[in-house]
């Protein structure tokens, strides 16, 4: 979508939000979490980036992670994003790896086409799942043993299942981390469990 409108969407979003009778909220969107983290609402909010972060440091702490998302996300991953979490998350810094433009342009591309099929959805689909196993063979190749998928559209086209059985990554162990799912539990973590690391506001 175009920015004019993510924008307007995000203020409509916010609107609701701010209702007073919301004790807390999450999106599962990328782009809400940046249009929204310069103005500090809604508060609080559970982050999708805190999510993907604390996940990481709970079940991959060390291992170097690949970032596929959209080349916005990418943009502005160092200012308000994953990249500004994973270097400084509860006092610990999660390595990452910064793609080439020709990664994030495949990764651009798998996405569009599953958001916008060329022709039989099968086979844009099939055809974004290839370009997506490319992306993450090269950030195989870079040492990442985790890659994070930070687009709802790219669970729909690659599985986990199909990164350990494709030949080149077999014997390279690499976990796919899906971040709407990650931010699921999170939340339900938050519901919970409201002493823990994941504390709602006050009754």
């Amino acid at each position: 979508s175009d920015l004019p409108s993510s924008i307007e969407s995000t203020v409509e979003i916010l609107s609701f939000l701010d209702k007073k009778y919301l004790r807390h909220s999450c999106v599962a969107s990328n782009t809400f979490h940046l249009l929204t983290s310069a103005s500090g609402r809604p508060k609080p909010l559970l982050s999708i980036f805190d999510a993907c972060a604390h996940r990481i440091l709970d079940n991959h702490k060390g291992c170097k992670v690949g970032l596929l998302c959209t080349s916005p996300s990418m943009q502005w991953a160092d200012s308000y994003g994953y990249g500004a979490t994973f270097a400084s998350h509860k006092g610990e810094v999660i390595e990452w790896v910064r793609p080439t433009e020709e990664i994030q342009e495949k990764t651009m591309r798998a996405i569009t086409l599953v958001k916008n099929p060329a022709g039989a959805v099968g086979g844009s689909y099939g055809q974004a799942g290839e370009l997506l196993l490319d992306v993450v063979r090269w950030y195989a190749e870079q040492g990442a043993t985790v890659c994070a998928m930070c687009c709802t559209e790219i669970p729909l086209v690659l599985s986990q299942g199909e990164v350990d059985n494709d030949p080149a990554l077999k014997a390279k162990g690499v976990a796919l981390l899906d971040s709407s799912s990650v931010l699921a539990g999170y939340v339900k973590a938050a519901l919970l469990n409201r002493v823990s690391v994941y504390p709602l506001v006050a009754e």
